[in-house]
């Protein structure tokens, strides 16, 4: 899906941001006329994408920006989506401070299916990747339950996520 988002007249700033990914997509600055910002997003299904569009003076957009892409107080794993997943699963984390982050994914069994992540160096905020139904050794993971384990700065986090085939 493409977004468009035309700048108002004026003094006015607008801001378009990803909540998902934590990150400002895009600015018009006051004083120019006629900015368009564009983004291509994919969408998972009928679970909401956060965007969020803020618009008034520079100092105010700097602001609510910032208090927007806060960095989270505790590493945080949210809800698998969409969950149960066919094709795959969006997995959103964040992290208080910068650090070295796995993402595993677990059979019920106690066996490890992925490694999305693996020691990998991240800064604090919130973070997200696909996982694509893939095991470690290139196939696809049949069917089931599965745990997603977050590890970061000696904190660990886990979600059920369910495949459907």
């Amino acid at each position: 899906e493409l977004g468009e988002i035309v700048r108002a007249a004026g003094d006015l700033t607008v801001q378009l941001i990803d909540r998902e990914q934590g990150s400002v997509v895009g600015s018009a600055p006051a004083g120019v006329d006629g900015v368009r910002l564009r983004y291509r997003l994919v969408s998972f299904g009928a679970k909401p994408y956060r965007l969020a569009i803020v618009a008034g003076n520079d100092a105010f957009v700097r602001q609510a920006t910032t208090q927007a892409l806060a960095i989270p107080l505790i590493t945080t794993l949210d809800p698998p989506s969409p969950n149960p997943f066919r094709a795959a699963a969006r997995l959103r984390f964040g992290i208080p401070r910068r650090g070295r982050v796995s993402l595993e994914i677990y059979s019920v069994l106690g066996e490890r299916v992925a490694t999305p992540l693996d020691h990998v160096p991240l800064e604090p905020g919130y973070h997200t990747l696909v996982w694509d139904g893939m095991t470690s050794g290139g196939h696809l993971a049949p069917s089931g339950v599965y745990l997603v384990r977050l590890v970061a700065g000696g904190s660990a986090v886990s979600r059920r996520v369910i495949r459907v085939q």
